[in-house]
Order: C-alpha cells, then sequence, then structure tokens
C-alpha cells in the first residue's frame, strides 16, 4: 500500500521533495533490513496505507546526503564528479544512451579518479527456501577483503546492545551473500556517524563512543550458521505471508519491563527496583528498620518503538490491544 508524505510542522517545500526521493534497491522479494524486523510490520504495511511525517524523515535524509559525500569523495579529479553529476541527471531523465556517454567520457578524460580499490553500492541477492533476499553493502575494501557500512546513527543505538545485534545480523547476511556471489569476505565494520555526540556525555558514561565517528568491528558468524539463521526469518515471513502473523516480540517493540520501585518520602531517587511485586515486598519487611516509611511505586514498562517510532502503529491490533489494557 502507498505511504501519505504529511507535513504537519510546515517545513519547507524542498525537504518535502527531498524525502521523497527513494534511491532504495530491492532486487527480490525481500530487502535484508526487512527480513530482519518484525513480520507484522512488513505485513501491515502491505495491507494499509501509512502516513508519515516529513520530519520522521529528515535524518533518513541526512544519512543519504552522508553516504553521497563519502561516495563521490573517492573521484580524486573535481571535473570528473561533476561529469558524473551531470550523467545521474540524464539517468533520472530516462536519456540512458547519454547517461552512458558521459560516464564513460569521464572515465577516458579522468582515468585517475577511477584509480580506486574499493566497490561502493553494491546490490547482491541470495535464494533462501524459494525467497530471494536483496541487500546493498555501503564500501567493499579489496584489498583488505572488508565490507564496510556507513550509519547515521544515535549514540543510545551503539550502548544499547540489541540494536547491535541487528547490525551484527545486517553486517553477517551482507557477509553471506557477497561470499556466495564469489567476493573473498574476512572482515564487516561499521563506521558509525553519532548525530548526537558530545563530549560532556563521554566523560560520564564509560559506554559512549569515544569520538563522534568510529570504526565498530563487527563478529563474524559461519556460512552454516548463517543459513540456519536466514531459513528462520525466511520462514517467519512466508508464514505472515500466509496469513500466520506473529505477534511482534518485546524486543521487536523495545520493550522495557514493569519495575517496582521501593522508595521513601523525600527521595528522588528509589532505594531498589525490582521485576516482581512480591520480591518489593520481601525487601521492606527486612530492611523496615532501616528506611522509614518505604512504598512500592509501581512503574509500567513501556513499548518505545511502537509508542513514537513504528510507523503502523495505528493500524496494528497488538498495540490497540495494548493500549486498550492500559485503560481497564
Amino acid at each position: 500500500m502507498a505511504v501519505r508524505i504529511t507535513n504537519k510542522y510546515g517545513l519547507d517545500d524542498v525537504f518535502v521533495r527531498a524525502v521523497m526521493v527513494d534511491t532504495h534497491v530491492t532486487k527480490g522479494d525481500i530487502s535484508c533490513t526487512t527480513l530482519i524486523d518484525a513480520p507484522q510490520i512488513r505485513i501491515l504495511k502491505m495491507k494499509h496505507d501509512v502516513e508519515e511525517d516529513v520530519s520522521d524523515r529528515i535524518w533518513m535524509l541526512f544519512g543519504t546526503a552522508v553516504h553521497h559525500i563519502l561516495e563521490r569523495s573517492e573521484l580524486k579529479a573535481h571535473k570528473a564528479r561533476i561529469l558524473l553529476e551531470a550523467s545521474e541527471v540524464f539517468r533520472e531523465t530516462g536519456d540512458e544512451k547519454a547517461m552512458v556517454w558521459l560516464s564513460n567520457k569521464a572515465r577516458e578524460l579522468f582515468p585517475e579518479a577511477f584509480d580506486t580499490k574499493d566497490e561502493w553500492e553494491t546490490t547482491l541477492n541470495v535464494s533462501i527456501n524459494g525467497m530471494i533476499i536483496s541487500g546493498t553493502f555501503d564500501k567493499f575494501k579489496f584489498a583488505e577483503k572488508t565490507i564496510q557500512d556507513y550509519k547515521v546513527t544515535s549514540t543510545y543505538a551503539y550502548t544499547y546492545e540489541e540494536s547491535k545485534k541487528k547490525w551484527y545480523a545486517q553486517q553477517n547476511i551482507y557477509r553471506y551473500m557477497a561470499a556466495m556471489n564469489g567476493y573473498d569476505v574476512e572482515k564487516c565494520e561499521i563506521v558509525g556517524i553519532f548525530k548526537d555526540w558530545n563530549q560532556s556525555s563521554k566523560m560520564r558514561n564509560k559506554d559512549y563512543p569515544e569520538t563522534p565517528v568510529m570504526t565498530i568491528p563487527i563478529p563474524i558468524y559461519d556460512n552454516d550458521t548463517m543459513e540456519k539463521y536466514l531459513a528462520k526469518r525466511v520462514r517467519l515471513h512466508q508464514m505472515a505471508l500466509d496469513g500466520d502473523v506473529p505477534e511482534c516480540t518485546p524486543k521487536e517493540m523495545w520493550a522495557t519491563s514493569d519495575t517496582y520501585a521501593v522508595t521513601a518520602p523525600g527521595r528522588k531517587k528509589a532505594i531498589k527496583l525490582f521485576t516482581k511485586e512480591s520480591a518489593a515486598q520481601g525487601f521492606m519487611t527486612n530492611n523496615q528498620f532501616k528506611h522509614k516509611g518505604m512504598y512500592i511505586d509501581f512503574r509500567p514498562g513501556e513499548r518505545k518503538r511502537c509508542d513514537k517510532y513504528c510507523p503502523v502503529r495505528d493500524v496494528c491490533p497488538q498495540y490497540k490491544k495494548y493500549k486498550e489494557s492500559l485503560e481497564q
């Protein structure tokens, strides 16, 4: 179904037009990132029109711009870059013949600009149990046998372990696809560009990124592990297409558990947090003379992705049921 772009904050039309340009390429049945994600989200997107605001796509636009700048920086001759950018205009207007001629002319006039050992923006695919998976890695460094992926992301994504697990899965799918297509890959890396990095947070948090830009090595999984993982994910998405749609897991919803905070009058922070009320009650019984006036403050868990970031929450039956439970 369609994605309807709204502009609730009245941003300039140039931003509206920019976020509507989709350069993502899927040459198959499902993209790598969609395969990793919740099947329910994919099915709801297929069945319903989805509304997204321009403001929600700004960081995606920023990421696209960073990719473009970094890719073009590999071409050392400024005039070659101008010709290549002009050839893109011909491609967008459908004049493939002119695009090819101009691209070839750039290579003929400025061969030194193309003397690179790296390959950029390569889309590959692999077939698993009848489903063709498509993925595009940002850069392959032949000399180092390394796949690199550039991510404009938040420092929270770096410190949140579940977010990094998705990075690991995505990069290992790229590695597996590359290996199946004849590439010799020994390493995978993510180049993280942290949009909210600041020095003061680094001073306070030992797990915080050291610099605004970091190269993050990715653990490599063997082919047997990846084949089992891919088969499992494919099976989930095929079942969803057949009508057996699994609900999103707590991890997919970025859910936090309910907590029972034992606190006392005048305290800004809880004395101790518990996931079970009985454990909180036991703590108060055992420490009744240590802290006077203790009581339990129930803090319901959150579903952060559902509440703030999921594009299909308005048509999601699981989220509707969750919201109704909070009102009871």
